[in-house]
């Protein structure tokens, strides 16, 4: 994912393999959480407490400007098993 750093606050914009310029590490296409659209591609929902940690669909922090189509990063899980980011 394409990320931010703003405010005190990492900022992530999940995109398909297309869309991602491995090169520069950026999200040249569309983000994966445009457009109104939940965006939950790093959560287990299939494991539920006690066995995994719930997952909630995250939304874009806006839908214009530079912010468009990025997400809060501690409102994702990641990879490698659901980490939780944040309490």
């Amino acid at each position: 994912a394409d990320q931010k750093f703003v405010g005190g606050e990492m900022y992530c914009k999940p995109c398909d393999m297309s869309g991602f310029d491995w090169e520069t590490f950026t999200c040249t296409g569309e983000s994966l959480a445009s457009e109104g659209r939940a965006f939950n591609g790093y959560c287990q929902s299939n494991l539920l407490p006690p066995d995994g940690c719930e997952c909630d669909d995250v939304y874009e922090v806006s839908s214009d400007g530079e912010m468009a189509g990025f997400v809060k990063a501690d409102k994702l899980y990641f990879g490698r098993g659901a980490i939780q980011l944040s309490w």
